[in-house]
């Protein structure tokens, strides 16, 4: 019931949901969460994004930075396999471990820039900062930047509906004027 109810809301909205695997850890419900309509599935770590490759499910998002070559490496030898995976970054050097990781494999990793919309866990800063580095991704010979990424705790634990809807109005309008930047700048 809350599949449905959840999926029905979303695609009311015209809209796809790509639901974080990292509070159920459960490939059975990640796949129910697909069957329902889900374009993918959100991980935070490395063993995450393996288990959910290995029970066969392939749009992956690991939308947590990362900072280690090792990791980077592993990352694009997955991606070579399974080009559905998407990656997030925050900070130029992971460009540059990402680049260089997914030239060795000679295949493309899709990335996305992660932005901080007030919370300062991670991401760039919305605008101008994420907006060069989304360039910098973009300049890449083996990496495509494949959009945004925002998300906000702090808005998801507002207390109250109408707390929680004002919070995330004006988390979204950053990361909204970033994408505008960016369709600007072509």
């Amino acid at each position: 019931a809350n599949l449905a109810m959840m999926h029905g809301a979303v695609a009311s909205a015209g809209r796809r949901i790509r639901p974080h695997a990292k509070a159920h850890k459960c490939p059975e419900i990640a796949r129910r969460q697909m069957a329902a309509g889900a374009c993918g599935i959100c991980v935070a770590t490395l063993p995450e994004l393996e288990l959910m490759l290995a029970v066969g499910i392939e749009d992956v998002l690991l939308c947590s930075p990362i900072a280690s070559p090792g990791k980077a490496r592993a990352i694009a030898a997955l991606a070579a396999a399974h080009p559905y995976i998407k990656v997030v970054v925050d900070h130029i050097d992971q460009v540059d471990l990402y680049q260089q990781a997914a030239r060795e494999t000679g295949r493309p990793l899709h990335v996305l820039v992660d932005l901080d919309t007030g919370d300062h866990r991670t991401g760039a800063p919305c605008g101008e900062p994420a907006v060069r580095l989304a360039e910098a991704v973009d300049e890449m010979s083996h990496l495509r930047f494949s959009g945004l990424q925002a998300f906000s705790g702090s808005a998801a634990h507002a207390e109250g509906v109408d707390a929680r809807r004002e919070k995330s109005r004006r988390v979204l309008a950053a990361a909204v004027e970033t994408k505008l930047e960016l369709l600007r700048k072509g």
